[in-house]
């Protein structure tokens, strides 16, 4: 992750070092039943359920909405379209800009 700049409207566009920019928010509670739903039977595996959380934090890549995916084929469209890259951007803009550790340091200040 190269570069990382924060909206007004909740957006963190976090920018791999291949260029892509991602933009992340913090999904609706709702998000994790859907995502739940939209994974299926895959979702009682517990290490492919923690792979596919970032996923709901996706708002945009490269200025483009992305919907919330709701189904098995949506979810691997996007991790193809992160590719590693995007997805390991994903997860350090999640811990950076939204963790309760971070949450808590700022509201000291």
């Amino acid at each position: 992750m190269t570069e990382e700049t924060k909206k007004d409207d909740g957006i963190v566009v976090v920018t791999t070092a291949g260029g892509k920019a991602i933009g992340i928010k913090r999904p609706h509670v709702l998000a994790q039943y859907k995502l739940v739903d939209a994974i299926g039977d895959s979702a009682e595996n517990r290490v492919y359920l923690n792979m596919c959380i970032p996923l709901m934090w996706v708002a945009s890549i490269d200025g483009n909405p992305v919907p919330q995916p709701s189904t098995k084929l949506q979810i691997e469209g996007l991790i193809s379209r992160l590719d590693e890259e995007g997805i390991t951007a994903v997860s350090r803009g999640i811990d950076e800009h939204f963790s309760r550790k971070n949450e808590v340091a700022a509201a000291k200040k």
